[in-house]
């Protein structure tokens, strides 16, 4: 569960720039080690306030309470309780696009430090808006998508997870991906979901990880990170 599986090969750089293939698009699905950071639980709030950063010391922080380690290939999944927010306030008006807590930009160097294959989170962007500079929108993404080459998921609906994660304190997770085969679109529905092993026991004891999963005779479950439009997007700069 720890290898990132995606049928591509990196591109080379060259000096006049990244050519249009550099970050090509899974030739098939993601697949691999999932791993949920729940900073909003960790921070002991309900959701993390709109324009609130989170650190690389906040990640790192997160992962020792929540004792797991972040390996090569994993796709770590970062909780700030926004979606949830929205959802209970019955309002959505700038939740696309608008002011949001999330990854500040020094992430770039603990993302490529710690070589993980992709990152999501519950958020519209992942980053942090407003953005830390006015010299340019969304910075984040110049460097994450187009020169790591790094899977990004948005919009991910994690409630039921991290209600799950918290009960039996297991953060990890198998982590699966699929896409829509399109041209020229920069991000698609991916219809991700998260498979966990139950703890043994009684029936009574066992949790259910979404309401929308479904849970087999090991005693695993299926449960499904989709956005409030479907389906959560994994976003990757592909052809043009």
């Amino acid at each position: 569960m720890t290898r990132c599986t995606t049928g591509t090969t990196p591109a080379p750089w060259i000096p006049t720039g990244f050519p249009s293939s550099a970050s090509s698009t899974p030739r098939d699905k993601l697949v691999g080690r999932g791993l949920l950071l729940d900073i909003a639980r960790w921070k002991k709030v309900d959701a993390l306030k709109d324009g609130e950063g989170i650190s690389n010391d906040d990640l790192d922080a997160c992962a020792a309470a929540q004792k797991v380690q972040i390996r090569k290939g994993d796709f770590v999944i970062v909780r700030t309780g926004q979606m949830e927010a929205c959802n209970k306030r019955g309002e959505w008006g700038g939740y696309a696009g608008g002011d949001a807590p999330g990854l500040k930009f020094e992430s770039c160097y603990w993302l490529q430090e710690k070589e993980v294959a992709g990152v999501c989170s519950d958020t519209w962007g992942v980053e942090v808006r407003p953005n830390e500079t006015k010299d340019v929108n969304q910075p984040w993404h110049w460097v994450v998508i187009p020169a790591m080459g790094l899977y990004m998921g948005e919009m991910f609906q994690l409630k039921e997870l991290a209600e799950d994660c918290a009960k039996d304190k297991v953060y990890e997770f198998f982590f699966s991906a699929g896409r829509r085969r399109s041209r020229r679109r920069h991000s698609s529905r991916c219809g991700s979901q998260a498979v966990r092993r139950m703890p043994q026991g009684p029936r009574s004891a066992r949790q259910s990880c979404s309401r929308a999963g479904s849970r087999d005779r090991r005693g695993q479950s299926e449960s499904a990170l989709c956005d409030p439009y479907g389906g959560a997007g994994m976003a990757r700069r592909g052809q043009k």
